[in-house]
């Protein structure tokens, strides 16, 4: 039998260890020389090829995923949304654990509209990023589309709920965004009190929105106040706001519409309706009131001012625009007759 190496022999012997088991200059190399010798002692050669070859395989897949992922929102921005579903899809099933995928899916069934597949693939974007707070309020505001759809039911109930729950949980992860309060402001307003509606709920949110844009949350109080016939309320509040933004095309139908409901200060919602139709669409924006909206209220100012000509070309106006505004229709189908022309 071999003895140990006596003293004459430490410098051979200190040679031969350096030799198979070189010293780490620190802790983290000693770890991984740790590491890579126990994985040889555990997994075979085959073993550890297939591991390799699985691994390089997600690097690949998840690679295929992204590129997938990144062409569907080109795609989408150039609104060629066919081929964006399709990027999507194979983006989706390749990379079944990236939320935005799903949340991409739910918005183009929302704009097709399919309500069904909307909820479902949202649902899955929020399961998969619940801290998300555009993924929330998208899918808050499909479920409330979706229960619109349902009729009186309790699924309609539930999807509502849902959607209740959805839209507060975005205004709770971001509370600075306009967008999401506004439409959790739409919820409060529109639905029942048994799945959560309330217009004093919807009140305090629109006050909270207006503290941070005078302009969106002072409209949306206009049109709570009109809601609750406060008509004295809303003129008061729409003055203030049309005073501040004199030539803003929504400030300016809000206060004629106002004047409309009101029956007060119509020469001044007269001047307003008429100045919003001289606008040009690309001054007006993206949310402009309807023009048969528009001329159905300017001919209820003008009836209220005795004009019934004037009210009659207005009302005929709006249909011309609509022919299927039952408001305008009915309100020129009570004129008294026409004069016969001499």
């Amino acid at each position: 039998m071999r003895g140990l190496p006596s003293s004459g022999d430490d410098e051979s012997a200190t040679r031969s260890l350096v030799h198979v088991h070189p010293p780490c200059p620190d802790d983290g190399r000693q770890a991984v020389s740790r590491w890579h010798r126990r994985w040889n002692c555990v997994c075979s050669p085959r073993m550890r090829w297939t591991s390799w070859c699985l691994l390089c395989g997600w690097i690949v897949v998840s690679a295929r995923g992204a590129d997938d992922l990144t062409e569907g929102r080109a795609l989408l921005e150039q609104r060629r949304y066919a081929e964006a579903q399709q990027a999507f899809e194979k983006a989706a099933a390749t990379d079944p654990s990236n939320g935005e995928i799903f949340f991409q899916l739910g918005r183009l069934a929302r704009m097709r509209p399919d309500w069904s597949t909307a909820v479902e693939q949202l649902e899955k974007a929020v399961q998969l990023q619940p801290e998300n707070a555009a993924i929330q309020y998208e899918y808050g505001a499909a479920c409330g589309l979706y229960a619109n759809t349902l009729g009186f039911s309790l699924r309609a109930a539930s999807w509502a709920r849902k959607g209740r729950t959805a839209l507060e949980k975005a205004v709770e992860l971001a509370p600075d965004e306009n967008k999401y309060r506004i439409g959790l402001v739409e919820f409060y307003r529109t639905a029942p009190s048994i799945v959560g509606g309330s217009m004093a709920k919807a009140l305090e949110q629109a006050n909270l929105v207006r503290q941070k844009d005078t302009l969106a949350g002072g409209l949306l109080l206009v049109s709570l106040y009109l809601q609750q016939k406060r008509f004295h309320d809303a003129l008061d509040l729409a003055r203030q706001v049309l005073d501040q933004h004199p030539d803003h095309p929504q400030a300016l139908f809000r206060f004629g519409e106002t004047a409309a409901h009101s029956r007060e200060d119509t020469a001044r919602g007269i001047a307003a309706l008429e100045r919003v139709l001289t606008l040009t669409p690309s001054s007006k924006g993206n949310h402009d009131a309807p023009p048969a909206l528009i001329h159905w209220r300017l001919g209820q100012l003008r009836e209220t001012e005795g004009d019934v000509e004037g009210a009659r070309s207005a009302y005929r106006a709006a249909l011309e625009h609509d022919p299927n505004l039952l408001g305008a229709a009915t309100d020129l189908a009570r004129l008294p007759p026409e004069k016969p022309r001499e």
